[in-house]
């Protein structure tokens, strides 16, 4: 059965979403928002045939955050079931609220509901991720099925590929996920690649990384600050470039570290209107957007 993709961003915040009691415009701005749809970086993967019916829901990670955007997903657009769990790393902000997604999936009664949920990440991953945070949901809630970098896995018509990337010491088996729909879907674009956490790339001329459609991008500061673990903008631009993607999204903006800067062009955390700015300045001929919660392709905006 043929079928076309949609992708959902569920989130778009970094660790700490918003700094409890820092004054600053970018804070301010994150306070007079809706600090109740706030949300760890997450992304939904939705196949649906040609009649709009959900075929396959593929879940890219649940931090915090995460379970109160799928609430409002299944609300607007008829997605009740997680068919399967993709983590890209072990920290809480992408894996803080996998109980309540477990014991939601086990609990719903729905006949389409995989149980126990299938949940695919690196084997360190799992050990030091859902197997040590959340030992009893492991016997016969969650399912795990070990992903290994390089090796792609087909989920419906689309091939995922894992691919390693260098998130610290605290992150054993970090990866993000190049995806490509297989030959039986329509429409939709060619390759998608989501980076997830990362401070570097072991492999950045690995070809699976280029010419994306779609790139979604870490964005954690405007100036490197490698104590964080954390890709900077300034050198994802320089990916950008090596990638040449058609759109790039950025995505984990905190911009906390970049008042360590002082002097530097940007010294502060920005609101998304002034990142937008700054990010246009440097962006030359690149399609360069910022992520939003909620921001479904190709629905809001087409696929590239």
């Amino acid at each position: 059965m043929v079928s076309r993709l949609e992708l959902r961003v569920n989130g778009v915040h970094s660790a700490w979403m918003a700094e409890f009691g820092h004054d600053g415009a970018h804070a301010n701005e994150l306070r007079a928002g809706d600090p109740y749809r706030m949300a760890n970086v997450s992304y939904s993967l939705i196949q649906r045939d040609d009649g709009g019916r959900l075929l396959r829901h593929t879940l890219v990670d649940i931090g915090l955050g995460v379970m109160q955007s799928l609430l409002e997903m299944e609300h607007a657009h008829d997605v009740h079931v997680v068919h399967e769990l993709l983590l890209s790393h072990s920290h809480f902000d992408h894996v803080g609220q996998l109980d309540w997604l477990a014991q939601a999936t086990k609990r719903n009664g729905r006949a389409d509901q995989p149980r126990p949920l299938p949940v695919y990440c690196t084997q360190p991953c799992w050990e030091v991720g859902p197997a040590r945070l959340f030992p009893w949901l492991v016997s016969d809630t969650l399912c795990h099925n070990e992903m290994t970098s390089g090796d792609a896995i087909s989920i419906g018509d689309l091939s995922i590929t894992p691919v390693a990337v260098e998130h610290g010491k605290t992150a054993p088996g970090a990866v993000g996920f190049v995806i490509e729909p297989t030959s039986q879907s329509v429409g939709g674009p060619r390759k998608i690649v989501l980076t997830c956490d990362f401070l570097t790339i072991p492999d950045p001329d690995n070809p699976l990384w280029a010419e994306p459609d779609v790139l979604f991008i870490e964005s954690n500061t405007w100036n490197p600050n490698p104590q964080t673990g954390h890709q900077s903008i300034l050198e994802g631009l320089e990916l950008v470039r090596r990638w040449r993607p058609k759109r790039t999204y950025l995505i984990h903006y905190s911009g906390f570290e970049d008042a360590e800067h002082r002097g530097a062009e940007v010294s502060r955390p920005l609101t998304f209107d002034e990142l937008r700015a700054q990010v246009a300045k440097h962006a030359g001929d690149h399609d360069i957007r910022l992520a939003r919660h909620g921001l479904i392709l190709p629905c809001d905006e087409s696929w590239p």
